[in-house]
């Protein structure tokens, strides 16, 4: 017996966890992210303050990660 997936209008198959995961919080978020409608300096502003985020951010998360197995090992 194979177990068919439903498509939605646009012919993609849903997500996987469709049930358990809002959709719609998503696209709510993406279309606050960056507001089209912002002034040029201020989206440049908030561009390069997420970029200093994520340059700083993941190394420091990769470190804290390479720490914690380091102290679990003794």
């Amino acid at each position: 017996m194979k177990k068919e997936t439903e498509k939605k209008a646009d012919g993609k198959k849903p997500f996987f966890y469709s049930k358990f995961y809002d959709s719609s919080d998503v696209n709510e978020a993406a279309k606050t992210a960056y507001d089209e409608e912002m002034d040029p300096e201020t989206l440049k502003k908030r561009r390069f303050r997420d970029w200093i985020f994520i340059l700083i951010g993941v190394p420091v998360l990769i470190g804290a990660i390479y720490l914690i197995v380091l102290i679990s090992r003794r």
